[in-house]
C-alpha cells in the first residue's frame, strides 16, 4: 500500500469538508496508508511538508481552499518534496480548480485522486521568496479575495464574492490607478496607468474575469499576463463590463496581454498584491518567473 501526507483545512468554504471528511478518508484509504494532519494557522500547510520532508511518501492530498493550496505547494517546492499532488478543492471559489477541470465535489475528487492520472502544470515565483499556483495580481478585482472576512466566506460560500464584487464595482471609479512599468523576459515593454493587473496561469481569476480556455497551457512555462487601464467614460465603462461577463477581456482595448515566461515590475507606489487569494505586501519591484512544469497534480 502506498503512503500519502493527507492536510486538510477545517475551516475552508462553508466548512462542508467536515461532514464528508471521513468518506474522503475511507475512499482514499484503498490506495494509501494516510498520515493526517488538521491545519489551525496560516502556514501550518507549509510547515507540515517540511517536518514531513524527510518521509517517503507517495503523494501529498491536500484539502482546503487555494491558500491552503499554495502553502502546500510552497512547502513542497522549499524543501524538494516531487510527490504528486493530490487536491480535493473545498474554498469559497476554487479558482486554480476549475481552470483544471478539478471536481469541486469531494468524494468525486477523492476518488480522481484515486485514478493516478497526473499533469505536470508552471508554477509561478514572486520576488525569489513566494511560489503562487496560479496567480499574482493587484487592484480592482482583487481585494475581494481577502478583504470577505472569514465567517462571511464559510456562510455564503462564493456568494460572498459576487456580494462584496458588486460593492467593489460600484467603487470603481473611485478605485486608484498605479503608474507600472512591466518588462518581460523575451524583452517586450509596456508601461501605463493600471486599475487592475495579473500575472496568472488560469482561466478563472477571482471567480470574475475568465480568460478562453484555448488561450492558457498550464505547463508551457508561460504566464498570461493581464494588466487593464482604466476606463474614462460611460461607453468604455460599458464595454469593459460587457467583455468580462462574456469573457473576451482580451478583446478590450484597454486591456494589455501577453505571454511571457517571467516579468519585472516597477511600479511608482508600494501596494499589496494577491498571491493566490492571499494578501502580500510587496515592494515598488516586482518580479515574477515561471517554473515550467515544476509540480504534477492529480487530475
Amino acid at each position: 500500500m502506498q503512503k500519502a501526507l493527507f492536510i486538510y483545512n477545517p475551516v475552508a468554504g462553508r466548512k462542508k469538508l467536515r461532514p464528508e471528511l471521513w468518506e474522503v478518508i475511507r475512499v482514499l484509504s484503498k490506495k494509501y496508508f494516510l498520515t493526517v494532519m488538521e491545519t489551525q494557522r496560516a502556514g501550518d500547510g507549509q510547515r507540515f511538508i517540511a517536518h514531513a520532508r524527510n518521509t517517503d511518501f507517495d503523494a501529498v492530498i491536500c484539502c482546503g481552499g487555494d491558500g491552503t493550496l499554495n502553502e502546500v505547494i510552497n512547502g513542497m517546492l522549499e524543501n524538494d518534496v516531487s510527490v504528486p499532488i493530490g487536491y480535493i478543492p473545498c474554498g469559497s471559489t476554487n479558482d486554480f480548480a476549475k481552470s483544471l477541470q478539478i471536481p469541486t465535489d469531494t468524494r468525486t475528487a477523492a476518488r480522481n485522486i484515486m485514478l493516478g492520472r497526473t499533469k505536470s502544470i508552471d508554477i509561478g515565483l514572486c520576488n525569489d521568496l513566494r511560489y503562487f499556483s496560479y496567480i499574482a495580481s493587484f487592484g480592482a478585482f482583487t481585494e475581494a479575495s481577502y478583504n470577505t472576512p472569514q465567517n462571511a466566506k464559510n456562510l455564503l460560500g462564493h456568494t460572498a464574492y459576487i456580494f462584496r464584487g458588486v460593492k467593489d464595482f460600484l467603487e470603481l471609479k473611485k478605485s486608484p490607478v498605479y503608474r507600472a512599468e512591466i518588462s518581460t523576459f523575451e524583452g517586450d515593454s509596456i508601461q501605463g496607468e493600471y486599475f487592475f493587473g495579473a500575472i496568472c496561469n488560469s482561466t478563472s481569476i477571482g471567480g470574475t474575469i475568465r480568460l478562453p480556455d484555448a488561450s492558457v497551457d498550464f505547463g508551457d512555462g508561460l504566464f498570461e499576463v493581464v494588466f487593464v487601464r482604466k476606463p474614462k467614460s460611460r461607453k468604455e465603462w460599458f464595454s469593459l463590463l460587457d467583455d468580462i461577463v462574456h469573457k473576451r477581456i482580451e478583446k478590450n482595448p484597454l486591456v494589455d496581454m501577453r505571454k511571457t515566461s517571467g516579468v519585472n515590475i516597477k511600479m511608482e507606489d508600494r501596494i499589496n498584491w494577491t498571491i493566490d487569494g492571499e494578501k502580500m505586501t510587496a515592494d515598488t519591484t516586482i518580479s515574477v518567473a515561471n517554473k515550467k512544469q515544476a509540480i504534477k497534480i492529480f487530475i
